[in-house]
């Protein structure tokens, strides 16, 4: 199982990013079309406050050679995908019997050609089909394009099957993503969305852009509109998205809208305002999401409600988000129930988490010690008892990932130029 991760407000991501600027800053710098990310080479281990720098090696099932392929799952299950910078996509098995990737066939490519900006932006989508699902990825930049005048530095696009509330079965939903930061990055963000027909190459915009306001760097902004994975995941028949439009660009805060609306709301409605995180998740029983009460404290609401489901006694800045659960206050609370495991551990004291993935059978936490000291953190969700590790290579985790067998995979990423990866699998 895929465990996103969201880092829930701007202070949060900043926090994040700091963190992994000393190792591997999401900054990438498009000079020519190429992307390339610049982190600082984390420092060895030293003083780490008397703790055992080498323990975390007795819960490691596997550690990968250090290579120059960062592998991030598709949009489906034990499927993964490489892309590089020139737009090379190659897609991987994941075997969970020795926990190595197996390289297999695209099933083929698709030709895309979208407006974005009032500019024609054209990639080459690779993509396969299994489990009756498709999945497929590519990569516009001036370079690969052999554009001499565009405004966008990068664009990327992903493929996936139609949700019933977005569009017709027999097209494709095609994204993208114009934040180069998210190029690395498991999770994207979706600011537009397109209805594709692959039997004719043609794409038409879902959400209409009537209103939408040009960004600093002269494109359409791309928080007007977005979807994430796990808003398409829970997409039901809503036609739910999140939009920045409102806050000012370098805000971060979003409202949840759904398509429909006349006159000056001609291409949105208004649901609520103030999405905590970005979370949004449609059930059977309505439309949950997060947003903050009076006292500035973080809640689940479901839609035209104006009572709580759950409050949580903290702030927006100390709270995260991994699918369907919540890390707050030590404790891993569930949006599906009551649930609720108080994780166990005198260490937690002096712990601040900064990344945060769950199923419901295992937590994975990646923070500080006594504010210095780069830990990670795997807690049964059965029980609440933790088993804690310190090490500066800590610091330079990505994409962590709770596996179908509850096993733990993240990548660390090294070298100068942030382009060397190797991943680990911990029981």
């Amino acid at each position: 199982m895929r465990a996103e991760v969201f880092i829930l407000n701007k202070k949060a991501v900043t926090a994040a990013i700091a963190v992994l600027a000393v190792v591997c800053v999401f900054t990438f710098l498009v000079l020519g079309g190429v992307i390339k990310l610049n982190p600082k080479e984390p420092e060895s281990d030293s003083e780490n406050g008397g703790y055992d720098t080498s323990a975390y090696l007795s819960d490691v099932k596997y550690q990968s050679e250090t290579g120059d392929k960062i592998y991030l799952p598709t949009f489906i299950d034990g499927i993964y995908y490489t892309a590089d910078t020139m737009g090379n996509v190659k897609f991987y098995d994941f075997n969970t019997e020795n926990d190595t990737f197996t390289e297999r066939a695209a099933d083929g490519t698709y030709d895309v050609s979208v407006k974005m900006s009032e500019q024609n932006i054209k990639a080459k989508v690779s993509y396969i089909k299994a489990d009756g699902k498709t999945a497929g990825y590519g990569l516009y930049t001036p370079t690969i394009a052999g554009d001499t005048d565009s405004i966008y530095r990068y664009v990327f696009f992903a493929v996936t099957d139609m949700p019933s509330g977005m569009g017709s079965s027999s097209n494709l939903l095609l994204l993208a993503d114009s934040t180069e930061n998210n190029f690395r990055n498991a999770e994207k963000l979706y600011g537009d969305q397109f209805s594709f027909n692959p039997e004719k190459g043609s794409a038409e915009r879902i959400y209409s852009e009537a209103n939408r306001y040009v960004g600093s760097d002269g494109t359409k902004r791309a928080d007007y509109a977005v979807v994430t994975d796990y808003i398409l995941k829970n997409e039901l028949d809503n036609s739910l998205f999140i939009s920045g439009r409102h806050y000012a660009e370098d805000e971060d805060k979003y409202d949840l809208m759904k398509a429909g609306g006349r006159g000056n709301n001609v291409d949105n409605v208004l649901v609520e305002e103030n999405v905590v995180g970005r979370f949004v998740k449609a059930t059977d029983d309505g439309i949950l999401y997060l947003t903050e009460n009076a006292d500035k404290n973080v809640v689940l609401k479901k839609v035209d409600s104006d009572e709580a489901v759950k409050t949580f006694e903290c702030k927006r800045d100390s709270i995260f988000v991994s699918g369907d659960y919540i890390f707050a206050n030590n404790s891993v609370y569930s949006v599906n129930d009551d649930t609720t495991v108080e994780l166990k551990g005198d260490f937690l004291a002096n712990f601040k988490a900064d990344m945060f993935a769950c199923n419901g059978k295992t937590a994975f936490l990646r923070g500080y010690i006594d504010k210095t000291n780069p830990a990670i953190v795997i807690a049964d969700m059965t029980t609440g008892e933790c088993k804690y590790y310190v090490n500066d290579i800590f610091m330079s985790i990505v994409n962590p990932e709770i596996l179908s067998d509850s096993t733990v995979m993240y990548t660390i990423v090294s070298g100068s130029d942030g382009s060397a990866f190797r991943y680990f699998v911990v029981k």
